[in-house]
C-alpha cells in the first residue's frame, strides 16, 4: 500500500538516537463498544460527550462505518452511518462521524472509483430531521479516477464545510493498479447545506503533500485548516488557510522548517481551538533531525508564536493536540523509546514545554497503530488507536483516558 511504502523513508532515519526524557504516565483503559475486528478510529468531543467512530468489515467484500457516544460513565447505542462494498480502507485516510451544532450528524467515507487502488472518491452523508441517514453525495465533481481523501469536516453557520486532498490534476497509470501517480495534489473545499447540496466549491492550494492528513478547527470568527504543503523542490512545511464566510485566504506557512523530502511522510499536523486560542502541533525531520513542535495563536490562527520543541530525540510524529485551559495544552505523538514504540504526551504553554515527556501507551508500533486520536471533554482527555497484537491478528480499536497532569 502506497501510504505504508512512502512513510518508510520518513521512519528509517529515526533510529540511533538516545532515549527521550520519559517517565510512565498511566492511562485508564476503557471498554469501547467496538466490533471484534475494527480499525480507523476517529474521536470528536462536544462538551461532556465523547464520540467515537470506527470501521469494521461486514463481510469479505463490505465495510461499515459505526459510531457511539460516551457521557463519561456509559456508552449510548452503537449505530451505523454507512456500509457498502468497494470502500477504500486504509490506516491513514480515515472516515469520520461528527455531530453538528443543530444536532444532525455528518459522516464521510471513501469509495474506490477505478482500477488503481489509489483512485477513490469522498462520500458525505448527513442525517435528516428525523435522524435518518440521507443518500451520500460526492462533494467533488471532476470525475477523475484519482485520489480524493484526508477529509476534515467543520460546521459553518448551519452548513457543513468539507476540506479534502484532491488529485484531479494528478496522473495515475490505468494499466498499473499500484502506480503512485505524478502531478500536483490540490487542497479543495466545498460548502454543503443540510440536504447535501454543494453551494460553493473552493481551491485552497494548488500543490500540496499527497497523503498527509489535514486538521481543521472553528475559531471565534472563522474556520482554520492546517495541512502539509509541498513546493516544486519538495519542501514540505505545514501551511494554514482561514475561511471567513466570504472565501478562503491565501495559504501561509506555519513555520519554515525547510524539510525536503522526495516522498510523502504520511504525517499531518494537529490543531485544537477554544475561541481565538489555537494550538498547533506538527512533525518535521529537516536536516535529518526529527522533531515535534507546538505553537500557540491568540488571534484565531492568523499569527502564531515561535515554535516550541516538544521532542527532538526519536519522535515518529502522528501528533495530536488538546487545549487544557489556563494557557496550557497537551501534545501527543508517537516515538521510539529504549523499550520500543510508544505514544507519549507532554504539557506545553505558549512560553515552553513543561515537565517531562511521558509514555501513556507502550508497545504501540508505528503504522500498525494507525493514527492515534486525542480529544478532551469535560470528563477528561481520551486517546484512541488501533491495536494488533501480532502482524497476522485482526485489528481492534482501543480507547483510554489520559491524565492531564
Amino acid at each position: 500500500m502506497r501510504l505504508s511504502l512512502l512513510c518508510v523513508a520518513a521512519l528509517l532515519f529515526l533510529t540511533g538516537c538516545e532515549a527521550p526524557n520519559e517517565s510512565t504516565w498511566g492511562t485508564t483503559d476503557l471498554a469501547a463498544p467496538v466490533d471484534a475486528e475494527s480499525g480507523q478510529p476517529q474521536l470528536h468531543a462536544g462538551g461532556d460527550t465523547l464520540r467515537l467512530s470506527w470501521v469494521t468489515p461486514d463481510s469479505d467484500t463490505t465495510h461499515a462505518l459505526r459510531y457511539a457516544a460516551f457521557d463519561g460513565d456509559t456508552w449510548g447505542p452503537v449505530r451505523t452511518a454507512a456500509a457498502g462494498a468497494d470502500w477504500f480502507v486504509n490506516w491513514a485516510d480515515v472516515p469520520s462521524v461528527r455531530t453538528l451544532p443543530d444536532g444532525r450528524k455528518a459522516a464521510h467515507y471513501l469509495v474506490s472509483n477505478g482500477p488503481n487502488i489509489f483512485a477513490y472518491d469522498v462520500r458525505i452523508t448527513q442525517t435528516d430531521a428525523a435522524g435518518n441517514w440521507q443518500e451520500a453525495i460526492t462533494p467533488h465533481h471532476d470525475g477523475t479516477q484519482t485520489e480524493h481523501g484526508f477529509v476534515s469536516m467543520l460546521p459553518w453557520q448551519g452548513n457543513l464545510m468539507a476540506v479534502w486532498l484532491d488529485g484531479r490534476e494528478m496522473n495515475l497509470d490505468a494499466d498499473d493498479a499500484h502506480d503512485h501517480g505524478s502531478g500536483a495534489m490540490t487542497l479543495r473545499a466545498g460548502l454543503l447545506d443540510a440536504d447535501g447540496t454543494v453551494h460553493e466549491s473552493y481551491l485552497i492550494d494548488d500543490h500540496v503533500c499527497e497523503c498527509c492528513p489535514t486538521s481543521g478547527v472553528e475559531t471565534e470568527d472563522g474556520l482554520l485548516i492546517a495541512y502539509r504543503d509541498r513546493t516544486e523542490d519538495n519542501i514540505r512545511n505545514i501551511s494554514l488557510a482561514r475561511y471567513d464566510g466570504e472565501g478562503w485566504s491565501a495559504p501561509y506557512t506555519l513555520n519554515d522548517d525547510g524539510w525536503r523530502l522526495d516522498g510523502c511522510p504520511v504525517n499531518g499536523p494537529a490543531l485544537a481551538s477554544d475561541g481565538d486560542t489555537v494550538v498547533a502541533s506538527w512533525f518535521t525531520a529537516a536536516d535529518n533531525e526529527p522533531r515535534v513542535y507546538a505553537s500557540f495563536s491568540d488571534d484565531g490562527g492568523r499569527t502564531f508564536g515561535d515554535p516550541i520543541v516538544i521532542d527532538d530525540d526519536r519522535p515518529n510524529g502522528q501528533v495530536s493536540a488538546v487545549l487544557l485551559g489556563d494557557d496550557r495544552a497537551l501534545i501527543g505523538w508517537h516515538a521510539r523509546t529504549d523499550d520500543g514504540d510508544a505514544y507519549m504526551v507532554r504539557r506545553v504553554t505558549p512560553a515552553a514545554a513543561t515537565g517531562p515527556a511521558r509514555v501513556v501507551v507502550d508497545a504501540m508500533p508505528a503504522v500498525r497503530a494507525g493514527i492515534p486520536r486525542m480529544v478532551r471533554t469535560t470528563h477528561g482527555v481520551y486517546l484512541a488507536w488501533t491495536d494488533r497484537p501480532t502482524s497476522d491478528a485482526p485489528t481492534r480499536v482501543q480507547l483510554a483516558r489520559v491524565g492531564e497532569g
